[in-house]
């Protein structure tokens, strides 16, 4: 479990960093999935910092106990980006950008899914603050500039018809086994960890348990990051990449991934977890953490 939790101001927003791990020491920032906590990486976080290493797991915006967007906004993917280069100034894990766009004291990102995409655009954004990328089954969707329309239409559909009422469950039990339903891979004691995780008390409904996360980011993102977007950022990436894809997953094999990732000036490795699905860092902590930390070791972290 992390030593401390602190909330962070991020332009108003207030984010929680559940923080484990000697201050001072290298550090590295764990990006959870869509709908997903930072207490996801509580069985693999120990496994890093146990080699010395400062872990600090971050609760997205709307997601676990960071706070929800306030009247008018959205979560626009942009912002996910803007609010971890803020939180990097706000822990003090990397200087100012300096000039040229200079810093000397990067970071390694771990991201799980959604957490996955945030990280590699982040790392073409500001390569010179992250020393090493690992991507956890998750890369940006494939969304080709002529679904844009089609999004902004349902977009504002979404507005009008979800209510941002937090979504009852019935027990943990009950999280746990609609978690299963939507990934039919995912281990009964993952399913189990990410539902505590992801549920408590609502005092707005009698206290009944509901999950944590903020019914709108259910809604359709109408400023995606189209393929030929994507394709434009991967040579800004000059920091060297693991992929870990879970045995049952949804990314495409790996020479398909070398394709798509072609365009990345750094070393790719790609490899994949037997045994697991989706929630691959929750199903065999050991077995990934032994391939990120040979992964810092090639590259002379």
């Amino acid at each position: 479990m992390p030593d401390t939790s602190t909330d962070l101001d991020i332009r108003g927003i207030r984010i929680r960093a559940r923080q484990s791990g000697p201050q001072g020491a290298p550090a590295c920032v764990l990006l959870h999935g869509w709908l997903d906590t930072a207490a996801s990486f509580d069985r693999l976080a120990p496994l890093l910092h146990a080699t010395g290493l400062r872990t600090i797991a971050l609760d997205a915006r709307g997601h676990g106990d960071s706070a929800w967007v306030g009247a008018g906004g959205f979560y626009h993917f942009v912002e996910y980006i803007a609010d971890l280069d803020a939180a990097l100034d706000a822990l003090s894990l990397a200087p100012p950008v300096g000039e040229h766009g200079r810093v000397h004291a990067p970071v390694r990102l771990v991201g799980h899914s959604m957490g996955a995409s945030i990280a590699l655009l982040y790392a073409a954004t500001r390569p010179g603050r992250v020393s090493h990328l690992t991507l956890l089954d998750g890369l940006p969707m494939l969304v080709r500039p002529s679904e844009v329309p089609g999004r902004v239409v349902e977009y504002l559909d979404d507005l009008k018809s979800m209510s941002r009422q937090r979504k009852l469950v019935a027990s943990f039990d009950d999280g746990a086994a609609r978690l299963r339903k939507t990934n039919p891979f995912l281990r009964e004691d993952a399913s189990m960890e990410l539902a505590r995780a992801g549920i408590s008390a609502d005092a707005t409904q009698n206290n009944q348990l509901a999950w944590k996360w903020d019914p709108w980011l259910r809604a359709h993102s109408p400023l995606p990051f189209t393929e030929d977007i994507f394709r434009e950022l991967l040579p800004m990436i000059h920091t060297p990449t693991l992929i870990l894809r879970a045995a049952k997953t949804w990314l495409p094999d790996e020479q398909e991934l070398r394709e798509r990732l072609a365009g990345i000036n750094a070393a790719l490795t790609i490899d994949t977890i037997v045994d697991t699905s989706h929630h691959l860092h929750i199903e065999s902590p050991g077995e990934v953490s032994r391939h990120i930390l040979a992964a810092w070791k090639s590259a002379g972290l």
